[in-house]
């Protein structure tokens, strides 16, 4: 077999039907390992999350309250005593002033972490101020998110007269 009996012989194999089919099963092998794939890592972040937001639970929600031998178990009708703190606000006494933080005594006497940015929007009656004018003992009530380090995110602080109940 001379060089050029070989060349044609190759071109003979490229036009071949078995050679596609192996190409495109090739190729359909490599696009669902591909896809496999991205599905892993949209996995692993997804359980990356869950576990931070597990591994900080009690520092965003609060300690279970109440009994704990009764915790988690049903009371008499039939609904689950958890007694968690809301994550998305608190009202309540203002403890301490650090910017960018702000602790507060809930009313349920939890004293909540809230994180201040620019974005957030603290209101005196009408005025609007920033940190440095918010004084300890005042009241506030405040609305945000919580992440993953237990502390609210405000988005918005309305500090009240404190001879207002709640």
């Amino acid at each position: 077999m001379n060089f050029k009996e070989l060349i044609e012989s190759k071109k003979d194999l490229f036009k071949s039907r078995k050679l596609k089919i192996a190409l495109i099963i090739i190729g359909l092998a490599i696009l669902i390992l591909a896809v496999f794939q991205l599905g892993m890592l949209v996995g692993f972040k997804k359980a990356s999350f869950s576990y931070q937001w597990g591994d900080n639970y009690y520092r965003a929600f609060g300690k279970p309250q109440g009994d704990p031998r009764t915790m988690g178990l049903p009371n008499k009708m039939g609904m689950m005593e958890m007694g968690f703190t809301d994550a998305h606000g608190v009202s309540g006494r203002i403890l301490k002033v650090i910017p960018p933080r702000i602790m507060i005594e809930g009313v349920d006497n939890v004293e909540k972490s809230v994180l201040v940015n620019d974005k957030t929007v603290i209101r005196r009656f009408r005025d609007n101020i920033n940190i440095s004018n918010v004084q300890q003992d005042e009241f506030a009530v405040v609305l945000g998110s919580p992440n993953n380090n237990g502390e609210i995110e405000a988005g918005f602080i309305r500090i009240m007269p404190p001879s207002q109940p709640f």
